[in-house]
């Protein structure tokens, strides 16, 4: 009696990702000036992705110049990517070469191919600042950041203003 391995794979890893083939995606392409530059794939997080085409079937695995792919911040996954098939991807930490990271699970399908599932990073300016469009820290209202008390590798430093 066979299994079908594909529907013991992790759910909607290797059977439910979604196609990733854009050509600026390639680790070659440094243009910017295109419409629609640079790229953000905050709609990717918490999906299955599989890389294919000119572009590229697997990610980076180290830190390439920025302004590459069509990203200001590219990112590559430092850990060794899964060799075997495994009912459970791999897991661990893809960065940014701005000291950026987040979570990312990695499983090899049949068909000797890898999906990829970025997680939601971790919020780089701590939980009382947010991101802005262009990639600082802003306090959220009611809080402020000291001039005399640096932002740390965690956290932006965001305290309650003194009234």
């Amino acid at each position: 009696c066979f299994t079908n391995l594909k529907t013991l794979f992790h759910k909607r890893s290797c059977d439910g990702y979604i196609e990733i083939d854009e050509p600026w995606r390639n680790r070659a392409f440094a243009s910017t000036p295109f419409t629609g530059y640079s790229q953000n794939d905050a709609d990717f997080l918490g999906k299955w992705l599989r890389f294919t085409g000119i572009g590229g079937d697997t990610v980076v695995t180290s830190c390439l110049t920025v302004q590459t792919g069509a990203t200001l911040v590219p990112i590559f996954i430092p850990f060794p990517l899964p060799t075997n098939l495994s009912l459970y991807p791999t897991n661990g930490t893809a960065k940014g070469c701005n000291e950026n990271s987040f979570l990312v699970s990695v499983a090899l399908c049949p068909g000797e191919f890898y999906v990829y599932k970025p997680e939601d990073p971790l919020p780089s300016c701590g939980p009382l600042g947010n991101c802005t469009a262009v990639g600082g820290c802003i306090c959220n209202d009611g809080y402020e950041m000291p001039p005399d008390d640096p932002p740390t590798s965690t956290s932006y430093g965001c305290i309650g203003k003194k009234l």
